[in-house]
């Protein structure tokens, strides 16, 4: 008696999270600039309010302090933005990581792939589902007949 080959479960096959993979790298670092951005728009708002508070009400303090404003406003944009962008494309990621490893051993899940993706926004279920999820892709992605060591990904979580 032969066993029965191996069919990957409806809905799923192999795709590459390699450029999906290397675009939130890309976007975590336009979230690093975009941080560094807000932080230098809150000194200069630091700066002027400090001379607004000291009684200083010249025409130049007026206009650093619109300035200031300014900058801020676009910092608080382009934060929000950034991480929009960065958590869209990480979820993608996510989700496409868990689909290839249920074609490897779709055994090894312990939540479906919905979970993937809505697992990071239920309050409460969101601190253990993804860490769950991505425990499970890394044990079904492993070679067959060898159990991984989760010491990086509980690293990575605790982090």
């Amino acid at each position: 008696m032969s066993a029965a080959p191996f069919t990957a479960p409806t809905g799923a096959w192999l795709r590459s999270p390699v450029g999906l993979g290397r675009a939130t790298a890309a976007l975590l670092g336009l979230v690093v600039a975009a941080d560094l951005f807000a932080v230098w728009a809150d000194l200069a708002q630091i700066d002027v309010t400090g001379e607004l508070a000291d009684g200083v009400t010249d025409g130049s303090v007026v206009r650093r302090a619109d300035r200031a404003d300014t900058l801020y406003a676009a910092s608080g944009v382009a934060q929000t933005v950034a991480l929009l962008a960065t958590m869209t494309v990480y979820l993608c990621w996510f989700h496409r990581v868990r689909v290839n490893a249920e074609v490897f051993d779709a055994s090894a899940h312990s939540k479906s792939r919905g979970w993937a993706i809505g697992g990071w926004f239920c309050p409460v279920v969101n601190l253990w589902f993804p860490r769950r999820i991505t425990l499970d892709a890394w044990d079904a992605s492993a070679p067959a007949g060898t159990r991984p060591g989760h010491a990086l990904v509980n690293s990575w979580w605790a982090l």
